[in-house]
């Protein structure tokens, strides 16, 4: 995990933009349009700094690997559970925005395929 990630204020700026979707499932942004909080923080998990951190955490090289960002509102029951998502992916970054949080400011979690 990445502490502090994300400040506390930056965290709860993303959660009040973010479009509430009253469903279970995956979504690209781009289904879930949101305010420029939550649009900034998709843009700063695609970046540079954030492939950085998962290269170095993970040792695998992302340059020239595309990105692909999914957001859900509601979990569902079968949610949760270690699985293999695709063969082609070579990692895959959770970021949970839950509220209340226990801690201060938010955690990144960065998982090798």
């Amino acid at each position: 995990m990445t502490p502090g990630f994300l400040t506390p204020d930056d965290a709860d700026a993303a959660i009040k933009d973010f479009t509430k979707i009253d469903m279970g499932d995956l979504f690209l942004p781009e289904a879930a349009p949101s305010g420029v909080a939550f649009a900034e923080l998709i843009a700063e998990l695609e970046g540079p700094h954030v492939r950085k951190i998962a290269q170095e955490k993970l040792d695998i090289d992302l340059r020239n690997r595309p990105t692909m960002t999914t957001v859900r509102s509601n979990s569902q029951a079968k949610d949760g559970r270690i699985h293999a998502d695709a063969s082609f992916k070579l990692a895959t970054l959770l970021l949970y925005l839950n509220e209340p949080w226990s801690t201060q400011g938010s955690r990144l979690r960065v998982l090798g395929h």
